[in-house]
């Protein structure tokens, strides 16, 4: 038994990453393979790389089309995979080198619609389940509010679709009704389709998936429409559940729950400016007091740890600064480059960065290529 998987990549403006996760792919110990690269009519070099992974691989597909986004991408890559099963890998993260054969081994033995398996995020392992196989089709409105609705449910999984491993059938039947134009919510909706149309799901403990969090990334940049994503996101929701007649046995959690969890998030994006809503704190702000301070980083973090230390008068900040402080820029706030830090009088330097691992990448940085004390650095873990 060597059936070909057909493993789908959409790319947009993803060139700094995309060797490393088309590579990731050819070195399967899996080797029937066919490698669709859907190039979503990036604007930087990530198409032209394509053409030129094609030459390295026989088994690379390239397909260059308009740019519609990441459901109309992958949609793209289903009508040309030949593939008996499909997975598939975003154009930014990568993949184990040993992924596609065990997961070929468990769904061969499982006979599953379609598995779901653990991931890496910042390369911390995230696997919820323990080794299961559930029959879904008993009790599809059960199934959803256990294992995909309720926020208080230790079964939930993942939304992400590059964490699931589908039968093709089954796949194309089912993320051919997901919306074209829908932006936030995408693999949700997918998932909760397979979920209405699935009789198996066979569940991993095993994390074989890196995922890399950039901000950048689509889902960072949508904040003016945040909560209209999300109404859209419910109502998407509402209808495919009332057509496959069960809406009634989840509407009570997909409220009271998730819609409630969906709507918190999102006001926090949301907001005149940047600065109205705080969704990272730092845990300790005592550690600053009596301190000259500056603040490394303007993303989400940084902007929630500047304003959270402009309102105790024991903290001065002296600067903040980013090394793309020229594409980030807030009203009445000047941000500057690291190249300044030279010249500046300061007792620390406080990371303003989710994970420690990228925060740590910055200090190496700071210490070698800038001269800074590594006493001054500090990171804290934001709450």
């Amino acid at each position: 038994m060597n059936p070909l998987i057909s493993v789908i990549v959409p790319i947009y403006n993803v060139e700094r990453y995309l060797e490393q996760c088309v590579l990731s792919i050819i070195q399967q110990t899996y080797k029937n393979l066919q490698i669709v690269l859907v190039d979503d009519g990036s604007e930087d070099n990530s198409g032209v790389l394509c053409d030129e992974l094609k030459k390295q691989d026989s088994r690379i597909d390239v397909i260059h089309k308009q740019n519609g986004g990441s459901v109309s991408a992958r949609k793209a890559g289903l009508r040309v995979a030949k593939g008996q099963y499909i997975a598939f890998v975003d154009g930014d993260d990568y993949i184990n080198i040993d992924m596609y054969e065990n997961l070929m081994k468990r769904i061969l033995s499982t006979n599953a619609d379609f598995i779901h398996f653990g991931y890496f995020r910042e390369n911390k392992a995230i696997s919820q389940l323990d080794d299961d196989v559930i029959e879904i089709q008993k009790n599809k409105s059960e199934f959803i509010n256990q294992y995909i609705i309720s926020g208080k449910s230790q079964k939930r999984i993942a939304y992400s679709i590059w964490s699931k491993f589908f039968k093709a059938e089954f796949i194309r039947e089912c993320f051919f009704e997901v919306p074209d134009d829908i932006l936030f919510g995408e693999d949700l909706v997918s998932l909760i389709i397979c979920a209405l149309k699935g009789k198996r799901i066979a569940l991993m403990n095993s994390s074989y998936y890196h995922y890399t969090i950039r901000d950048t990334s689509i889902s960072h940049k949508r904040k003016d429409t945040a909560l209209l994503d999300a109404v859209r996101l419910f109502q998407t929701i509402e209808m495919i559940l009332k057509k496959y007649e069960q809406y009634d046995g989840i509407k009570d959690i997909l409220i009271k729950e998730w819609l409630r969890e969906v709507i918190c998030e999102r006001l926090v994006m949301t907001g005149q400016n940047e600065f109205q809503r705080e969704y990272y704190r730092i845990s300790d702000i005592s550690k600053l007091f009596g301190k000259k301070i500056v603040v490394y980083g303007a993303g989400q973090v940084g902007r929630d740890y500047y304003s959270q230390i402009c309102r105790y008068s024991k903290c001065k900040i002296v600067s903040w600064v980013d090394r793309n402080y020229k594409n980030i820029q807030y009203d009445c706030i000047d941000i500057g480059g690291i190249n300044q830090l030279k010249n500046l009088e300061f007792d620390i330097l406080l990371i303003a960065l989710r994970y420690e691992n990228d925060a740590q990448k910055v200090k190496c940085n700071l210490i070698n290529d800038e001269g800074i004390s590594e006493e001054k650095i500090i990171w804290i873990k934001p709450n």
